[in-house]
């Protein structure tokens, strides 16, 4: 075996495995190549013919694990890369970036597993937002402090001191604020100065207060210090004791920019100090004296890509923390960075990101050991299994942790996170085993009660209590006889988008609302969302007890008797318990004269019952696969041990001829949770499409086309009722609205603008089956200024504006107003990214923790003046621009490409974001940003013509169009 002619390509690659590896001294045996393997005849009596055997199997055993390993780590990457991208909200302006950064990021992630996996450091590494960075890229930007020689005062105050306590910590003393965060802007030296300013003023008053970065970044700028570009702390703290102090976080805001100093904001001082020392240079004991006494600061090096997770300027907060190896001291560094960036663990303050710097430490490797063929195969086949299982893991545990993203899932400490791991895991493998075995005619999929065990999802969401029913002495539909072998209330408009009822067993309440929405509809004409918060926290005299329970009869028996019930956004759901607000249920929105009970045990009138209106029903949706259904027609396991209350709104047969009833499940939050319409019916409605479109294109004496797309079987009136739903303010929020339009006299413009080229717009969204086009719109624009104003184009959040902004005109998936919501945007001091606030197609329950991470700000908003293009153009000519079209017609349904010059009126029902104007052959177009989809249109925009006869612009673009300042 030590003939050099054995071996392939892939034995010649060296392959360190650990073999029980301890913390401090881990021990590896390193296999190199095949020739520097001998085995002892002594040991073992081989025939050439068991040797050439034995040697082929090796072969095979190592590089088929090593193949096998590269192809699961690159597809494990990949995913990686993509679950990364959605955490931080990264986006990307083309392909090759993409593939670029993703380059960037396996190499750094190598690095950082490597390293770890090595255990000789005693501190770890993690991924994080700069992931996708080099380390130059990394230093260019976050690295801002400027060196300079320093002129040291004369004197050192704790010179002299000698008793000092073997540790410290001034988070444990309260002097120390969160972690902050300095984004794209090289200010750490703003940061370093204001984290020991805080630290001195909480010693000297007793008040912790966090001060403003911003200040210094915006107001700092005589001297070295140069906000985004750099700075030193010294100049910083001259610069505070010239200003005669500084003022709070709060008052004067961190923006991550350049901006000019706002003095009436800088003159409001928080805190003061009267003077500076530098602690002796080249002095750690020093240091460690001044650091015992109060917070300090430091400038270190973070240029090398062996500083991994240190930060170039920090603040000295714990010294002396001793550890087994022969380490002189441990220093504790923070600041510049919050935890999601450093993601470095620490256990006593997990809310803070601090990452352990040893000043010297021994490392210590063992030397490689001859070990025997048999030894060598038996290790390679059992690392090639144990590798599979650790991939597997890993799989587990980061989808559990996209999930946990996703959901806004948090829990109170890491064994509760362990237990819910397991209760995912369990989960998960019970939905895949269901699925692989595909002997249902239904799929079950993970959603946000993936950790939760079956009796504890039935104890927060299933809140039916039964009771016999003493019903009424008439059916109304009794003699009915003739009925539609199909019914679906939603085609109708008689159904109102899915709710959620969040943690709060108050199905009762849902089921009774949706019955009464669509009687309400039929006898008026009128689709209300009517307020289920007003039956939990007024229906509770009787069996109702809001998030505790009730009955649907008990809720039509109180809406009776209340004379009505009012509507969601005048009384919006809170998910809780609450005191009777009395002012709000006065206000009848939508009343009823009485109810019936459908006879027991009867489906037939039941469809009797459904043919004429939507009807409230309780269901046993107790089981597991209730709890996971995600599509197809359910004929799960339950029984009749009635506990959830839903609607039926409507009935039909699928295509392999099963009969289906049409449930309206609060608890579920996608139209998908509908079961599909009957074939027949869709099909002919797509032929009726697809036959309107060829003709169209057949007779070509238009500038554009229509395609199929996947509006392809919905007649337009259900097209508009899904996906328009722009409502016209008849009074806009004035408040942080300007009267001038700044664009005014501003004549020299360029021919053509596109800021998609201009790195301005985020990728096409898609607003699904809600209508929130008003919040797409308005985020499109949003993102484009702030881009504009931070060079930083981020992905924000359209759901926060859905569930979150309700009080005036905006009411979610029911339709807004761009205007309320740049007015939400301002009172709510920014708004969140797409990452953490994830859009999901229906209306929700205000998510205020993830809500409260704001990622953008704006501070006013203007109006372009109506029906003008010419002062449209101005205003996009410098930035991406909300306006509201009429989208009715079928052409804009079924556009494909070309400039659209398609017949339309100007009731605007549709948000838009116009991003830019150009030319084609000769005719000028408006380039439209649309929020459905890139199957649509030119890959989700259209062209529309600009510059027509009539002074609203075409479909009425030029008529109610703003921006956000």
């Amino acid at each position: 075996f030590n003939n050099p002619n054995w071996g392939s390509q892939c034995m010649r690659t060296a392959y360190i495995m650990p073999i029980g590896p301890s913390y401090h001294h881990p021990t590896f045996y390193c296999f190199t190549t095949i020739s520097h393997i001998s085995i002892s005849t002594n040991t073992m009596a081989l025939t050439l013919e068991n040797k050439l055997i034995f040697a082929v199997l090796l072969v095979i055993g190592l590089c088929a694990s090593q193949a096998w390993s590269r192809s699961l780590n690159e597809a494990s990457m990949n995913e990686r890369h993509e679950m990364w991208m959605a955490k931080y909200g990264r986006v990307y302006k083309d392909t090759a970036e993409k593939e670029r950064r993703l380059k960037t990021f396996k190499a750094n992630v190598e690095y950082i597993e490597s390293s770890n996996r090595a255990g000789i450091k005693p501190y770890k590494l993690a991924i994080n937002e700069f992931a996708d960075l080099t380390n130059k890229e990394f230093q260019a930007s976050r690295n801002g402090y400027i060196f300079k020689s320093l002129v040291t005062s004369s004197s050192f105050k704790y010179e002299n001191v000698t008793a000092v306590p073997s540790t410290m910590d001034w988070r444990t003393k309260g002097a120390v604020t969160p972690i902050k965060d300095q984004g794209q802007c090289g200010c750490c030296w703003a940061f370093s100065a204001v984290a020991a300013m805080e630290g001195i003023t909480k010693l000297s008053t007793g008040k912790l207060i966090s001060l403003s970065e911003q200040e210094l970044v915006d107001c700092d700028t005589s001297g070295e210090d140069q906000g985004c570009n750099g700075g030193l702390m010294d100049d910083a703290f001259e610069f505070i004791i010239k200003n005669k102090g500084l003022t709070t976080e709060s008052n004067y805001p961190y923006e991550a920019t350049d901006g000019s100093c706002n003095k009436a904001k800088s003159g409001s001082h928080a805190a003061q100090i009267s003077g500076y020392e530098d602690v002796p240079a080249n002095n750690e004991a020093a240091l460690m004296k001044a650091v015992a006494n109060q917070p300090m600061l430091g400038d270190r090096t973070s240029s090398s890509t062996q500083a991994e997770c240190l930060l170039e300027i920090v603040e000295l907060i714990w010294t002396m923390e001793s550890l087994q190896l022969d380490m002189e001291q441990v220093m504790m560094v923070p600041t510049g960075v919050k935890m999601d960036t450093l993601e470095c663990k620490e256990t006593l303050m997990p809310r803070k990101a601090f990452v352990a710097l040893p000043c010297s430490l021994p490392i210590l490797l063992l030397k490689l050991q001859e070990l025997i063929f048999a030894v060598l195969l038996v290790v390679v086949l059992c690392a090639s299994q144990a590798w599979s299982r650790s991939l597997n893991e890993l799989s587990m545990n980061e989808r559990h942790e996209m999930w946990m993203g996703k959901y806004g899932r948090v829990y109170k400490d890491n064994a509760e996170k362990e237990r819910r791991l397991k209760t995912f895991k369990a989960n998960v493998e019970y939905i895949e085993s269901s699925n692989r075995a595909g002997i249902k005619p239904y799929k079950l999929a993970i959603n946000e009660f993936a950790d939760l065990t079956n009796e504890e999802f039935q104890e927060s969401r299933n809140g039916y209590r039964f009771k016999p029913s003493v019903t009424s002495s008439s059916f109304k539909y009794e003699n009915v006889t003739a009925v539609p072998s199909t019914m679906d209330w939603r085609t109708k408009g008689a159904v109102t988008p899915i709710k959620d009822q969040g943690q709060c067993g108050c199905c009762w309440a849902f089921s009774a609302v949706a019955a009464m929405e669509g009687i309400t509809k039929l006898s008026t004409g009128k689709l209300i969302s009517l307020s289920e918060q007003e039956l939990v926290d007024c229906d509770t005299s009787g069996e109702d007890q809001g998030c505790n329970g009730g009955l649907m009869d008990d809720a039509f028996e109180f809406i009776i008797k209340n004379k009505g019930l009012t509507t969601e956004s005048n009384y919006p759901y809170d998910a809780t318990d609450g005191s009777c607000n009395k002012a709000k249920s006065g206000s009848h929105a939508a009343q009823i004269n009485g109810y019936e009970d459908v006879p027991a045990d009867n489906e037939a009138a039941l469809m009797k019952a459904v043919a004429n209106q939507p009807v409230s029903v309780a269901i046993d949706a107790g089981g597991s696969d209730f709890q996971f259904y995600s599509s197809g027609v359910f004929t799960g396991d339950c029984g009749t041990d009635l506990d959830h209350g839903v609607t039926a709104v409507g009935y039909g047969t699928s295509d392999d001829g099963t009969k289906y009833w049409l449930a309206a499940l609060v608890h579920y939050l996608k139209l998908d949770h509908y079961l599909k319409l009957p074939f027949e019916k869709r099909f002919n409605i797509f032929k009726a499409n697809l036959h309107f479109i060829e003709s169209f294109n057949k007779a070509g004496n238009r500038t554009y086309k229509l395609g199929l797309n996947a509006f392809a079987d919905l007649t337009n009136d259900e097209f508009r009722a899904s996906r328009n739903r722009y409502r016209q303010s008849s009074s806009r929020p004035a408040t942080f609205k300007v009267s001038s339009f700044r664009y005014a006299n501003i004549y020299d413009l360029p021919e053509t603008v596109d800021w998609r080229e201009k790195g301005a717009v985020t990728p096409v969204k898609n607003q699904l089956n809600c209508g929130c086009c008003w919040a797409f719109s308005a985020v499109a624009a949003v993102e484009g200024i702030t881009k504009i104003k931070t060079q930083r184009l981020i992905s924000l959040s359209e759901q926060e504006l859905v569930d979150c902004d309700i009080r005036g005109e905006d009411a979610g998936c029911n339709g807004g107003d761009m205007d309320s919501a740049f007015y939400f945007i301002i009172q709510n001091k920014g708004i969140t990214t797409e990452a953490i606030y994830p859009f999901r197609g229906v209306n929700g329950i205000c998510q205020s923790r993830r809500a409260a991470f704001a990622a953008a700000k704006i501070k006013g908003y203007e109006d372009v003046p109506t029906e003008n293009e010419k002062a449209l153009m101005q205003a996009v000519a410098h930035q991406p621009v909300s306006a509201a079209i009429d989208s009715s017609g079928m052409d804009f349904q079924f556009y494909e490409s070309g400039i659209f010059t398609g017949e339309c009126e100007a009731d605007l029902d549709h948000g838009i974001a116009v991003v830019g104007y150009g030319k084609s052959n000769g005719t000028k177009y408006w380039l439209v940003k649309n929020s459905w989809g890139t199957t649509w249109g030119e890959k989700g925009y259209i062209r529309m013509r600009k510059d027509i006869r009539t002074k609203h612009g075409i479909c009425g673009i030029a008529k109610r169009a703003s921006y956000p300042t």
